[in-house]
């Protein structure tokens, strides 16, 4: 899926509709499209169009220390559920 500001692409949104829970896999803006609700509404259109297909929840994923992404997806009803740990060994 593709947002557009006057018919020219600024982002997009990649994302599956698996059932029950569908999965955003990616989702960019461009840097000076941001903060006028592109985001929202590919997000909005994804929660509509999984929400149709029949799945009764949305995943998707924050890199560690990317606050921006994390409070985007929170902001739209997204929640922490699962929180990885790894360390690196020697060997």
């Amino acid at each position: 899926m593709i947002g557009t500001i006057g018919g020219v692409p600024v982002g997009f949104v990649d994302y599956d509709d698996q059932l029950p829970t569908s999965t955003v896999h990616a989702l960019f803006v461009e840097p000076g499209a941001r903060r006028v609700g592109i985001g929202h509404q590919l997000i909005q259109a994804v929660v509509q169009d999984v929400s149709s297909r029949g799945a009764t929840g949305l995943d998707s994923w924050a890199l560690p220390g990317d606050r921006d992404t994390k409070n985007f997806f929170e902001a739209h009803g997204l929640v922490t559920r699962l929180l990885t740990v790894h360390r690196k060994l020697d060997g």
